[in-house]
């Protein structure tokens, strides 16, 4: 068992839509959030310069658990997922919350980096986390035939 959750890294316009880089925790899902609100924090004299910003913020994630083999990934495909899927964008400066499933719709507001920061972080109404399974479920058509 985990407590998987990812982060999706956007560096451009191109990747935004094309996909970036798949922060991945395999146990440590729950406090993704807040743990990623320390990391941005980190890299803030770097979110002009995605490339050492993307990096400080997955060193901070990782932390001393660099030297396992297992725990953590990073992938231009996402990894197992429990959780919305947060996409940080370095084109402008955001950070949103995303469905699971294939849609991937927002969940609560886009927030600036400096907006993200200012508080602590957690996932979008708890209430939901549980919604999210089904609605991924029935974003595809062989799904929504066997409900």
């Amino acid at each position: 068992m985990g407590d998987r959750a990812n982060v999706l890294l956007h560096e451009s316009e191109f990747d935004a839509v094309n996909g970036g880089i798949y922060f991945y925790t395999h146990s440590g899902g729950w406090d993704l959030p807040e743990d990623l609100r320390k990391a941005l924090t980190a890299a803030k004299p770097r979110w002009h310069d995605p490339q050492y910003a993307m990096r400080i913020i997955v060193s901070h994630l990782i932390g001393d658990d660099w030297r396992y083999e297992t725990g953590y990934g990073l992938s231009t495909r996402m990894g197992d997922n429990s959780y919305p899927i947060i996409y940080v964008d370095f084109t402008h400066e955001t950070v949103v919350f995303r469905s699971n499933g294939k849609a991937r719709f927002p969940i609560g507001p886009v927030q600036t980096f400096e907006e993200y920061i200012s508080k602590p972080q957690a996932w979008p109404n708890p209430m939901l986390i549980g919604c999210f399974e089904i609605a991924q479920d029935l974003s595809t058509p062989s799904q929504r035939r066997r409900k």
